[in-house]
């Protein structure tokens, strides 16, 4: 009952006592009508609140005949057919309900001006749906499990999901199924359609879901918004993984989906996210998780002895300079440890590992690259080429990484990796001392030896070359190897090629430099004399992989001596290797599975390199990928596409002359996937 009825009643009231006695009747009929008239209102809205009141209660029975009589007094209101529609509803009396509010609507015993007209409308559109979905049969209830699971494989959140529009103990059995939707990726959408489908769905199955992504919301305010309301609204209980990448979500809203998760909750991801969710508060709340990236622009004020959760394995903290104690007491209160990555820290903190580390940790990586994080980019990542085997296997390995960690000395280095000797079997180490300074910090690095490590990415300067080729010589099982702006010559490549003699052989080479960054120029007659080393071995040659990223100065002569690897899986070239565009041209012509000197020729991937459609019209094997290509065109695309006879994926990506809808109809006419980017 509003205020200002029961105001205007004893208003009525009032000026009807005062009419009374100065017998002024024409006021008394007008008060008396106008009070009756609040009367009638206050009744009805006594009457709604009673009848809420005994639903509330679960007192069905006198809601039900406080709604008859409310439909009685009141034929003419909306209201009270609303209440007796929900009532009969809740008593599953479908029938009954429908029929009485179409009797009011039909019959036109509420008029379209009632204040509650669109609401009994509604109401009455809802009871025919729910009728009608109860009398269709269900043909996803009539398959085998088996059937259900190959259904599920192909749907996505975005898809309009009719299938779980059935009971909640139908949709418990499907989603229990092999297969059944488990993952959650909200962000970035293509359309509002697929945003509102996306989250119908998930209110569906939020109870089922293991993993949740909020990924790359920050430029898009309306789906952040939208985002926003779901977390508000929908609890998951039952997470197993959780991430946050490119996301601003309030505090409380991640601490909730960590508080209602965390008995479940395994692995949690914070990349590259603007959140104020300490680390203290997520290793105390979730004493089960097993994987954690906190990624953050802040400190990471970790002071206190708070023990971290004793099944955590996998640690990556990217946070504000952090300090050696706040490694140390990391080390000392999570003994489990397998694997663990510092960002923005100094080099002394290899001492500190050195003193605490755990006989468990076989993974430590210093200030990496954090623009190439491992989590959640991986997972969204559209690209169809496998990354290198060896690579793969270095960077998720047993491996010692200080690569991007200045004023790393081999006196801080040594002691770790004689402690770690026989697990290591990847490392990563830049000079970044100058002239002499450099020879005196390393050379005691020169009588290292492992008879494990597999894997090696190196930065050295012209003065310790030599230093690093005698390390190369002592690993004999090196497998694989990448040099960034560094410049070997003719000492590290003699040193390479011993590998052949004394362990399994160089599988994977790779020069490297960042495209933006310095670009040394490699010595072209060493790397030529390298490459014709493994093309005399012929089928007993090794080497598998040749990456040459964005290195000036290599001849033609020397690519083309790639083509008669037999070996070769994979070859990667970017950057502008060769200045002239018909030399490069003819030096990539023959890079071709078809060719008998290359039979396992499977990968390969040209970016920004000048090339043009001769060069690309024969190239021939299972995947190709073309970036930032400028002087290609649709004519080349198609002569290669014409030409090959191995060919399985085309990735293209950056390509101006490319058009997607005739290269999409060309790839769809011959069974080629087709992976565009623009």
């Amino acid at each position: 009952m509003s205020k200002k009825s029961a105001n205007a009643l004893i208003t009525s009231i009032s000026k009807v006592e005062k009419a009374l006695e100065t017998s002024d009747f024409d006021v008394v009929i007008e008060e008396t009508t106008s009070g009756l008239n609040e009367l009638h209102g206050i009744h009805l809205q006594l009457l709604s609140a009673r009848i809420t009141a005994y639903e509330q209660n679960n007192k069905l029975s006198q809601a039900y005949n406080d709604a008859i009589i409310m439909t009685k007094l009141f034929p003419n209101s909306a209201l009270g057919y609303i209440h007796l529609g929900n009532i009969l509803m809740k008593r599953r009396k479908s029938k009954e309900a429908y029929a009485k509010c179409n009797e009011a609507l039909n019959e036109e015993l509420v008029a379209p001006s009632d204040p509650h007209y669109q609401a009994l409308v509604n109401l009455r559109q809802d009871i025919a749906y729910q009728r009608q979905k109860k009398s269709r049969v269900d043909f996803i209830k009539l398959f085998p499990k088996e059937v259900i699971s190959l259904i599920f494989e192909q749907l996505s959140m975005g898809d309009n999901m009719t299938c779980l529009d059935v009971s909640k103990t139908w949709r418990q059995a499907l989603l229990n199924c092999p297969g059944a939707l488990r993952s959650c990726l909200l962000g970035p959408f293509k359309a509002e359609q697929d945003l509102r489908a996306g989250y119908e769905n998930i209110r569906l199955v939020c109870d089922y879901i293991w993993e949740l992504h909020i990924f790359s919301l920050e430029p898009d305010e309306e789906s952040l918004n939208v985002v926003s309301e779901l977390l508000d609204e929908v609890k998951f209980r039952q997470l197993r993984e959780f991430s946050l990448y490119i996301s601003s979500i309030e505090e409380k809203q991640i601490l909730d989906i960590l508080e209602n998760s965390r008995d479940s909750l395994e692995e949690l991801y914070f990349t590259f996210s603007s959140t104020n969710v300490r680390f203290e508060d997520i290793i105390t709340t979730c004493k089960n998780i097993k994987k954690l990236t906190y990624d953050v622009l802040a400190p990471l004020g970790y002071r206190s002895k708070t023990p971290l959760p004793p099944q955590l394995t996998h640690l990556k903290i990217y946070a504000q300079d952090v300090r050696q104690d706040e490694v140390q007491k990391i080390l000392e209160n999570a003994p489990n440890l397998q694997e663990i990555t510092i960002g923005y820290c100094d080099a002394i903190v290899l001492h500190t590992f050195y003193k605490y580390g755990g006989k468990n940790l076989y993974h430590i990586d210093l200030n990496p690259d954090r623009f190439m994080p491992g989590d959640v980019m991986i997972r969204t990542s559209s690209n169809c080429f496998r990354k290198s085997k060896a690579l793969s296997k270095g960077h998720s390995s047993k491996m010692i990484g200080v690569y991007f960690c200045e004023d790393v000395t081999a006196e801080l280095l040594l002691p770790l990796l004689v402690k770690h000797q026989n697990t290591t079997k990847a490392i990563t180490v830049s000079v970044t001392q100058e002239g002499n300074d450099g020879i005196r910090s390393w050379r005691a690095f020169a009588n290292y030896s492992s008879p494990h490590i597999q894997y090696m990415k190196l930065g050295f300067t012209q003065e310790t070359e030599y230093i690093f080729a005698s390390l190369i010589r002592k690993c004999s099982v090196l497998e694989a190897i990448e040099f960034h702006e560094t410049s070997p010559t003719s000492p590290t490549f003699n040193a390479l090629r011993s590998l052949s003699k004394e362990g399994r052989g160089l599988r994977c080479f790779i020069i490297a430099n960042d495209e933006q960054g310095p670009k040394p120029r490699i010595v072209d007659g060493d790397l030529r004399s390298f490459f014709e080393y493994y093309a005399s071995l012929g089928e007993t040659s090794t080497l598998e992989e040749v990456g040459l990223r964005y290195f000036p100065g290599i001849q033609a002569a020397t690519l083309r001596i790639l083509s008669k690897i037999n070996s070769l899986k994979t070859v990667d070239l970017a950057g502008e290797l060769i200045e002239n565009v018909e030399v490069m041209d003819s030096a990539v012509r023959l890079l071709t599975a078809a060719s008998s000197s290359l039979p396992l020729l499977e990968h390969i991937c040209f970016e920004g390199i000048p090339i043009t459609d001769d060069g690309i019209e024969l190239l021939d094997c299972k995947n190709i990928k073309l970036i930032s290509l400028d002087d290609i065109t649709m004519a080349g695309v198609e002569m290669l596409i014409e030409n090959s006879k191995m060919l399985k994926t085309l990735e293209v990506s950056e390509c101006q002359e490319v058009e997607y809808e005739t290269l999409c109809s060309l790839t769809k006419n011959n069974d080629i996937t087709l992976i565009y980017a623009g």
